[in-house]
């Protein structure tokens, strides 16, 4: 078995908000959710192959997805002895009368994040976060600069602040979309808030989740055979076919050459727009 830090997986592209420059191009609007018998057929080989310390079930809106409850007890059958994040925008928590038990019996944490500061989006978020109080009483466990932990009779509860944690990762918009050309790859991994972030997609795994879903964005906006992009659309990631040889140069190696296309100098935005449905 090779160690490794995590593995993320969306268990639904589409998502309920409209982050603009989300850099898992979930603001255009992709509609997939993917059924649980698909993500348990995906990561199966690899769970013979790997040992996460972290497991992320992520998107989009994992909420989205009906099946979110068979997905986390499939991977946490998948992946014993990993960590298990299910990772939410916090919107339909008050829809989700299965959660707390299954979190609970899957010893799964629940990640929640905040993407703005504007009034209209807290006074929803406020709103939904106290449907937990059903269940208990938080108890504070651990702040830093932007994640609170708190325990929530045995289930660890964590509010990430990503309203600032947060930059673009292309230049334009849909079809004026470009990709940085710092030609600086190496600092580009070192800023990259993204760095650890492997992503499982169709049975492969991609640097990021920036990476394992641009070739679905440059189909939707006709931009496979932009000048600018093409070059980028070669990565494929790494089968579980693959030598362990090459699986563990893939954990081990730090930039690669398609790091070039995110810009080497992140600038963070104060507070993103998750509400318009901008015209592309």
């Amino acid at each position: 078995m090779i160690n490794c830090y995590m593995i993320d997986i969306h268990i639904a592209n589409a998502c309920n908000l409209m982050c603009d420059g989300c850099n898992h191009w979930s603001n255009y609007g992709f509609e997939e959710i993917f059924s649980s018998k698909t993500l348990y057929e995906w990561a199966e080989p690899w769970a013979k192959i790997l040992n996460p310390e972290r497991i992320n079930l992520l998107g989009g809106e994992p909420f989205l997805n009906k099946q979110c409850k068979q997905i986390i007890y499939d991977y946490r059958k998948l992946f014993p002895n990993s960590t298990i994040k299910l990772f939410t925008n916090g919107f339909l928590l008050s829809k989700q009368d299965w959660l707390i038990d299954t979190l609970k019996s899957t010893d799964c944490t629940l990640v929640i994040s905040m993407h703005s500061n504007e009034k209209r989006y807290l006074k929803k978020f406020r709103k939904e976060l106290s449907w937990l109080d059903n269940f208990g009483n938080l108890t504070l466990k651990k702040k830093t600069w932007f994640r609170t932990l708190f325990d929530l009779d045995g289930i660890e509860i964590e509010i990430r602040n990503n309203s600032k944690h947060w930059y673009r990762t292309y230049t334009g918009n849909g079809y004026n979309a470009k990709p940085y050309a710092d030609k600086n790859p190496r600092k580009s991994w070192e800023n990259c808030v993204s760095k650890y972030s492997v992503q499982l997609y169709n049975k492969n795994l991609f640097k990021c989740g920036t990476i394992a879903y641009l070739n679905d964005f440059l189909k939707k906006y006709d931009l496979v055979e932009d000048k600018d992009w093409n070059r980028y659309t070669k990565y494929k990631g790494i089968s579980p076919d693959s030598s362990l040889e090459d699986i563990k140069k893939f954990f081990t190696t730090e930039e690669e050459w398609i790091c070039n296309m995110c810009p080497s100098d992140p600038q963070n935005v104060k507070s993103k727009d998750v509400f318009s449905r901008h015209n592309y």
